[in-house]
């Protein structure tokens, strides 16, 4: 599919897939209850947690969810020089 680009538009786009590809690889998936469940144990089901990236790039062990993901994956593509937009998508898991 990057093959279809253009030149100038196929580098920025090979390292975003790069970028995200690294978030993947270091960030461990886990979702907000059971992160929140460490802050407050009665509220974890309420609890949105959202890990800013100047704190998840300093962890020994970073964990999130999809937001995180997209938050530090965002900010790696500004650090690049690259622009992004964050696009909300519905999806299911079937």
């Amino acid at each position: 599919m990057l093959q279809q680009l253009p030149e100038s538009s196929r580098k920025a786009a090979s390292l975003a897939v790069m970028l995200w590809g690294f978030t993947k690889q270091n960030i461990k998936f886990v979702e907000d209850s059971k992160l929140a469940a460490r802050l407050n144990p009665e509220l974890h089901q309420a609890l949105e947690v959202l890990t800013d990236p100047s704190v998840m790039v300093r962890e020994i062990e970073p964990k999130g969810d999809c937001d995180c993901f997209t938050m530090f994956t965002c900010a790696l593509m500004q650090c690049w020089g690259l622009e992004w937009d964050i696009v909300t998508l519905a999806c299911s898991r079937r």
